[in-house]
């Protein structure tokens, strides 16, 4: 009897169970060519890379804003099912394990753009 083949899963894959707001936090500044910006006064931390906000962790209300372009946000919403759509990009509610690994994920996917989308820029035609 052959083994029955299967369909890859292309999903972003979690780093580990991320079970709260402050492991995502400590997660992303862990991250290559990250810069996080805390601000004490409204209890948020911005994901940087170079100059550029990616990202903000707000840990007041446990929850992780990754921004996208609006054209990007409805492959995002399929790719991480627990965030929501919003104006400026993708919303997760980090009360959940499931919701922490995602949203490490879609913070991890959304710095590795930022990273090398200059590369990418550069080599296309």
């Amino acid at each position: 009897m052959s083994p029955v083949p299967t369909v890859p899963d292309r999903r972003p894959r979690a780093f580990g169970t991320v079970e709260s707001i402050d492991s995502v936090l400590a997660a992303v500044a862990r991250v290559p060519a990250v810069t996080l910006q805390k601000d004490d006064a409204y209890g948020s931390a911005g994901v940087r890379v170079g100059n550029r906000v990616v990202a903000r962790i707000d840990l007041r209300h446990h929850r992780v804003l990754v921004k996208a372009p609006v054209d990007l946000i409805p492959v995002l919403e399929r790719d991480f099912p627990s965030a929501r759509a919003t104006a400026d990009g993708i919303v997760f509610d980090v009360r959940r394990p499931r919701d922490g690994s995602e949203a490490l994920a879609a913070v991890r996917r959304r710095v590795t753009v930022e990273r090398f989308a200059p590369q990418l820029q550069a080599a296309s035609p």
